[in-house]
């Protein structure tokens, strides 16, 4: 009975996140703008685990020495399945933080974003120190649930050392 609830749970928010989540990159101090798209790609109930696809279009200003594949492409990371809807959030919100494979999770507390009240603010530091990104994660919020993300790179070109992208969540 567990194991068909916990099916029919996995079916209904896989399908509210198969339309994924548009989000509007805000300008910033080397780009004008641009545009992401985060979708769940699959889901393994075998390693409880689910993978979420973010592909990323970013428009660079005029002058800016930045190639191309620096500012478009498609990437891909797995994700404790708890995650994929609240139960996640509220668990990291009693633990304060959890420890994954190849990141660190810490909760930062609840925040309103936009028409979101109270969503969940979740650091997520990368154990290979390559990034570091906020997530604002709401029940409510279409897709997968976050309405806002900002994300700190640490890539080896120096002119884009501790870069951070801000995007939020298309109405």
């Amino acid at each position: 009975m567990n194991k068909l609830l916990c099916l029919c749970l996995l079916f209904s928010f896989s399908a509210m996140a198969a339309d994924g989540s548009n989000f509007n990159i805000l300008p910033g101090k080397l780009h004008t703008g641009g545009t992401f798209f985060a979708t769940i790609k699959s889901i393994s109930d075998a390693k409880q685990t689910m993978t979420i696809n973010l592909k990323y279009d970013i428009d660079k200003k005029r002058l800016v020495p930045v190639p191309k594949e620096y500012l478009k492409g498609e990437i891909s990371q797995a994700i404790p399945l708890e995650y994929i809807d609240e139960r996640g959030y509220l668990n990291l919100e009693v633990a304060k933080t959890k420890d994954f494979a190849d990141a660190k999770a810490v909760y930062l507390g609840r925040v309103d974003v936009g028409e979101y009240r109270n969503s969940h603010h979740v650091n997520v530091i990368a154990k290979n120190g390559k990034s570091e990104t906020e997530l604002y994660f709401h029940p409510q919020a279409p897709g997968i649930g976050w309405v806002k993300v900002r994300m700190t790179v640490y890539p080896p070109l120096p002119i884009l050392k501790n870069y951070t992208v801000v995007a939020l969540l298309k109405k």
